[in-house]
């Protein structure tokens, strides 16, 4: 069944950032050096070492864009890791009022909302439901919804093979030169479907996953639902998430589908609690939102 998607921070507010553990700076914009903007923003996890800062998420969406990161737009110096971006990247760090940063966020999301990347069309632009072919699945998902309804609506081969196409097409944008393993993810959200994919550095903990930056991608928007996630590991004989993406996806979207492409063509259908059974949860480690 499609899970309702309400973490902690955003039960009461309309934050996009996800951070019920520290209440933590959880914003920025990093410009590119093709023109483009891209949205940061801080994803906490309860297991504290997967947490994604602002500047992380903001950075792995430039590059995976193509760009250079030439730029961070910030709102607080206290944000975390800008000296170790800095040094990465030597870029130029701007500091401004909050309204100023929301004003720019807002543009910036909805520049993208309409598939337009500042400077050009880009490949990991939301992908709409028509592109897909799925529109008319829409209202079916939407009434599994408010009925608690599992069973939801069937693919045809027809949309799976452009579901397939386009995640083999992502592959190809991965930026994977430690591992040389492209992955490709999507998102799938009312408002459509955002795409990742690995985006690595010499130091690996800097990088992110194809999952976690389809994800930083979706929530750019506060999605109110996620209806699946896409999978593909072009070389990999079983394409499911790593155990660190299966953390941080169950605390966004533990009863979404997993859907899963592998190197043969074939397909595999999972939940998302089903890949991690006994799930570490606690309410005790949350805070206010002051």
């Amino acid at each position: 069944m499609p899970h309702i998607k309400q973490p902690l921070s955003r039960m009461n507010d309309n934050k996009r950032s996800y951070q019920p553990y520290s209440n933590k700076p959880g914003e920025c914009v990093v410009k590119g050096s093709k023109g483009g903007s891209y949205l940061g923003l801080r994803i906490e996890s309860i297991s504290f070492p997967l947490t994604i800062s602002a500047l992380q998420a903001g950075i792995c969406l430039c590059l995976m864009n193509g760009e250079e990161p030439l730029e961070i737009i910030i709102s607080d110096s206290n944000i975390g890791g800008i000296e170790k971006w800095k040094t990465l990247f030597d870029v130029h760090i701007q500091i401004v009022e909050k309204v100023h940063l929301k004003q720019l966020i807002e543009e910036v999301v909805s520049l993208q909302s309409l598939n337009i990347d500042l400077t050009r069309d880009s490949i990991f632009s939301p992908i709409s439901h028509d592109e897909l072919e799925l529109s008319h699945m829409v209202p079916e998902l939407e009434k599994a919804l408010q009925q608690r309804n599992q069973n939801l609506p069937i693919f045809t081969k027809k949309q799976m093979d452009k579901v397939a196409a386009k995640l083999r097409q992502l592959c190809s944008y991965a930026i994977c030169e430690e591992s040389n393993f492209p992955v490709s993810a999507m998102i799938w959200t009312e408002h459509g479907f955002f795409p990742g994919v690995n985006v690595e550095f010499r130091d690996w903990e800097n990088g992110l996953c194809a999952e976690r930056t389809a994800l930083a991608s979706a929530l750019r928007f506060s999605p109110k639902h996620i209806y699946g996630l896409f999978v593909h590991a072009e070389q990999g004989d079983l394409s499911t998430p790593c155990g660190a993406c299966r953390q941080v996806l169950n605390e966004h979207m533990p009863y979404a589908k997993l859907y899963s492409l592998h190197k043969d063509g074939s397909w595999s259908e999972y939940s998302i609690h089903e890949l991690l059974p006994h799930a570490f949860s606690s309410n005790v480690l949350s805070k206010t939102i002051e």
